[in-house]
């Protein structure tokens, strides 16, 4: 497992961060989300909706496919997680910005 996925089970586990695209609409409505992480293979209709309600919040696709970003969290699949810690996008967009690409987990805005 990678540095990015490492800190999404963190986060998940630490209740800071929302899974699957009606929680993250919630949280993006709420205004709650601070990040969005979508899998590469998530939907074009499920980005689009939620690039529609993002606003100002950043949405980033990440490598990873749909059964690789759920298995950070134990689930089977997870197409979109939103990022509820302020501390855990910081230090994602951070490394976003140094050109870090979490071993090899190579991210892209959406």
């Amino acid at each position: 497992m990678d540095k990015l996925l490492g800190l999404l089970g963190l986060a998940y586990r630490g209740r800071k961060l929302d899974i699957g695209e009606r929680p993250v609409l919630q949280a993006l409505a709420s205004k709650r989300a601070l990040l969005v992480l979508a899998a590469a293979d998530a939907a074009d209709n499920t980005i689009d909706r939620i690039r529609t309600r993002a606003g100002d919040t950043p949405v980033y696709r990440c490598r990873y496919d749909k059964a690789a970003l759920g298995a950070a969290f134990g689930r089977q699949s997870c197409s979109v997680a939103a990022i509820c810690d302020r501390n855990l996008a910081t230090e994602i967009t951070v490394r976003l910005n140094d050109g870090e690409h979490f071993g090899g987990g190579f991210i892209w805005e959406a």
